[in-house]
Formats: C-alpha cells, structure tokens, sequence
C-alpha cells in the first residue's frame, strides 16, 4: 500500500507512515536565557505606572501597529494597496 510519489526532493511516501527505524526522537531543552516576551512587556508596563521606567512601548508606537493592522486587514478585505500616514 505504500505508493511511492516523485518529487524535485526525490522520492517520497507522502501521508505514509514512517517505520520506527527511520526515526530518532531527541529532546530538546529550552534555552535558559529565554524569557516570555508578554512578561517583559506587562513588567515594563507595571515598572512605567509605578514611577521606576519609562514605557518601553510609547502610545505613538503602539498607535503605529493598530494602525498597520487595520491598514492590513482592510488591504486583506478589499484585495488592494491601502495607504496610511503613520
């Protein structure tokens, strides 16, 4: 049952499954320097409101990124270039 297909890869048995000798899992750990990117932000945010930091994302940056969004969404929509003044 296992059809064998031609690809630009070379051959292959696509959807087929694989036989355990043709395998070897291995794990992977995390890197220990790896941080949550939301933490950093919500840290930085309770640091700001709290008189310690500076917003590390400024109302104007984050206007900015609303405004590609949308600007994305709309271009999505209506299958065409959207200009924005940003």
């Amino acid at each position: 049952m296992d059809e064998i297909v031609y690809t630009k890869a070379g051959p292959t048995k696509t959807m087929a499954p694989r036989n355990a000798n043709s395998t070897e899992e291995i794990i992977l750990s995390e890197p220990m320097d790896v941080v949550d990117n939301l933490t950093v932000v919500y840290d930085g945010l309770i640091d700001a409101i709290e008189g310690k930091a500076p917003l590390k994302i400024t109302p104007m940056q984050a206007k900015r990124a609303i405004q590609v969004m949308e600007a994305a969404f709309v271009s999505s929509e209506t299958s065409s270039a959207v200009n924005v003044e940003i």
